[in-house]
């Protein structure tokens, strides 16, 4: 996590926090840090030039959510569905980064969520950035 904020800054893009103290989530730590880097790390290359990405938690129904919204390009609707399939990319030239990823993370992502018992939705529009809806059991202290 250390080399996100960095990573932010480097395309000027902000990182805002929004998780409380007292959610605890029951997911295999490393899985989880993988799935939020991976969630950041694409909303930071497909985000705007002083774009944002706002992460959060909040506990509802029994489960927990973390979302991951930025203020980026956004995801046309006739590839949202595709990002979660192996080797999927949108178009690098839409994207703030250089490196041309494999098009694994995201459905690396989906798999860990669905393997913690979980949930992964997107909703995006065009021009005005995505959000990803991750739901997890939690205990609440």
């Amino acid at each position: 996590m250390s080399k996100i904020i960095p990573y932010g800054k480097e395309y000027q893009v902000g990182l805002v926090t929004e998780i409380p103290k007292d959610i605890f989530i029951i997911a295999n730590t490393d899985e989880l840090i993988q799935v939020i880097q991976n969630l950041l790390k694409n909303s930071i290359d497909y985000n705007k030039l002083n774009g944002r990405v706002i992460v959060s938690l909040i506990s509802k129904n029994k489960s927990i959510l973390l979302t991951v919204a930025d203020t980026g390009i956004g995801i046309p609707a006739d590839k949202k569905e595709l990002i979660f399939n192996h080797f999927e990319t949108l178009d690098s030239a839409r994207s703030n980064s250089d490196e041309s990823g494999m098009g694994l993370g995201l459905s690396v992502v989906k798999e860990i969520v669905e393997k913690n018992q979980g949930d992964i939705q997107v909703t995006s529009v065009v021009g005005e950035g995505t959000t990803f809806t991750v739901t997890l059991p939690y205990y609440h202290s």
